[in-house]
């Protein structure tokens, strides 16, 4: 429970058995546990526990889905994404396997707000994340950062796996468009998109994390189309290969 802690991911609900003599010693205790049951119990008794244990973790994941994504696209807010790339880093960090992330913009989009209007370029997006969504593949997390850039995170995907992935949402964007009241509208895609080696022992995946979300938060002028590369994430930065 203390690595799934550090590393933000989800807490398991944990139920401590013990026997009468056993009592005072776990409630005396700072065992991190949720619950506790002594010996004997009847069997519908540990199930009722059990089924409680369930209901609580529901209700906090439908916390989190509140808390971790915009109502509106669905997609991950900026806590969902730091959350969600942390874990990422965790998990890949461990067989050192490749993470691909893009920043993605609408191209021209001051011009297309000057035209259309930043309400309804702001709806379009938002409209489009819904699409994506559920475009996507299930390993793939969609979100959106303050700035209303969409952010694409891919765990186990290399360099030729993002360029597929990139090609792919430029064809949904495409389609989406076209079947939707904005069909008159130019939209394309633009971005910077990175493939990542992650190199982390035991303990460097929140100095990767912290490098990967300060590139992210140094990013201010976009290309006109994607520029994708694939680069080295370790404890010490980002760097070729």
């Amino acid at each position: 429970r203390k690595r799934q802690f550090e590393s933000g991911n989800d807490l398991p609900y944990i139920i401590i058995t013990g026997d009468e003599w056993q009592r005072l010693s776990i409630c005396e205790s700072k065992v991190v546990a949720d619950d506790f049951i002594i010996r004997p119990w009847l069997s519908c008794e540990l199930k009722w526990r059990v089924k409680a244990g369930f209901l609580a973790i529901s209700q906090v994941g439908y916390i989190k889905q509140m808390i971790y994504h915009d109502p509106e696209s669905k997609a991950l807010n900026r806590s969902g994404l730091k959350k969600s790339l942390r874990e990422e880093i965790n998990r890949l960090g461990r067989k050192k396997a490749w993470l691909s992330l893009a920043v993605l913009d609408f191209s021209q989009r001051d011009w297309m707000e000057v035209s259309q209007g930043v309400e309804n370029i702001s709806k379009l997006k938002k409209m489009l994340l819904r699409f994506l969504g559920g475009s996507l593949r299930n390993y793939d997390l969609l979100g959106q950062l303050e700035t209303e850039r969409i952010c694409i995170i891919s765990g186990d995907c290399d360099y030729n796996c993002l360029t597929g992935l990139i090609n792919r949402l430029q064809l949904a964007v495409k389609s989406f468009v076209a079947g939707s009241q904005f069909k008159d509208v130019e939209v394309s895609l633009c971005g910077l998109s990175r493939s990542f080696i992650i190199d982390s022992t035991f303990g460097d995946s929140e100095k990767c994390f912290e490098h990967l979300w300060n590139w992210i938060a140094s990013i201010e002028q976009l290309p006109e189309g994607i520029e994708s590369s694939a680069v080295c994430l370790d404890k010490n930065g980002i760097s070729p290969l």
